[in-house]
């Protein structure tokens, strides 16, 4: 699955996020039950004029839960990252274990070393047969 993530200016220092067209607190990806691992591909467009890249040391933290987001290098055990440039970030989400809301953070970092966070969520179905 390959996801459109861009990063757009806002006038100001902040970055206008969409994620595959929408914002972030909208963009909800579904993993049916029973369907095991997903590898996406989270493909970056900066045009914030601030050449963002994926943090390579630290490019994604994620965690089980409803409403929060994720704590600072949290990891939950469903996400691996496979491999990491500046401007793609590709991961295994294993859907495995218990259904769950999974809310991640893509975190990127600009030309001065300033981190500019984004956090969409993954709903798995999670282990088993649909």
């Amino acid at each position: 699955m390959d996801v459109k993530v861009t990063a757009n200016g806002s006038g100001g220092s902040g970055i206008d996020w969409d994620i595959d067209g929408k914002k972030p607190k909208e963009s909800k990806m579904h993993f049916a039950k029973g369907t095991g691992p997903h590898t996406i591909k989270f493909k970056l467009h900066d045009s914030s004029g601030r050449n963002l890249k994926f943090d390579p040391s630290q490019p994604i933290w994620d965690h089980v839960s409803e409403t929060d987001c994720p704590p600072s290098g949290s990891k939950s055990g469903q996400i691996e990252v496979v491999e990491c440039g500046d401007k793609m970030l590709t991961i295994t989400n294993a859907n495995s274990g218990d259904e769950c809301t999974l809310h991640y953070q893509l975190n990127f970092v600009d030309e001065s070393g300033s981190a500019e966070p984004v956090d969409p969520i993954f709903h798995n179905g999670g282990g088993g047969f649909q």
